[in-house]
């Protein structure tokens, strides 16, 4: 599942989005953030911001990642879910406000584009070569 948000940010905004988006569903919901939560402690202020006590990652596949959906121009930014992750996608949209701090400034996010795709994962016997970009 892709969500783009009708907002725009920078791609170096991406790091400051994915912890407002984490400190808005809360830091119990690991799958937002890949940090083991026993690394972290949350400090309360007025911008839903946390501090890492001692970085600890779950050695996993980040099923929710954060991107930059851009579209005419506009980079919005994106969260995209995968497999069982879908589900946990639930725990931000059912809050009922989606205001979030984004490097200091107020930012209600709204729903631009949505997309649910199931795709089937094959093998094959050749080789694909390929190359990542800007990762």
């Amino acid at each position: 599942m892709t969500v783009a948000f009708d907002t725009t940010i920078e791609p170096y905004e991406i790091p400051a989005f994915r912890g407002a988006i984490a400190a808005k569903v809360g830091l119990e919901h690991e799958w937002f953030h890949n940090h083991n939560n026993e690394g972290l402690k949350q400090v309360p202020n007025h911008l839903d911001a946390y501090v890492e006590s001692q970085q600890q990652y779950h050695n996993r596949y980040p099923l929710i990642q954060y991107k930059i959906s851009a579209n005419r121009h506009q980079k919005r930014p994106m969260l995209m879910c995968l497999g069982d992750c879908v589900e946990e996608a639930h725990k931000f949209f059912s809050k009922s406000d989606w205001t979030v701090s984004l490097n200091g400034r107020i930012q209600k996010l709204s729903i631009s584009n949505l997309n649910v795709n199931q795709y089937n994962i094959r093998t094959w016997e050749n080789e694909f070569y390929y190359n990542i970009y800007r990762w």
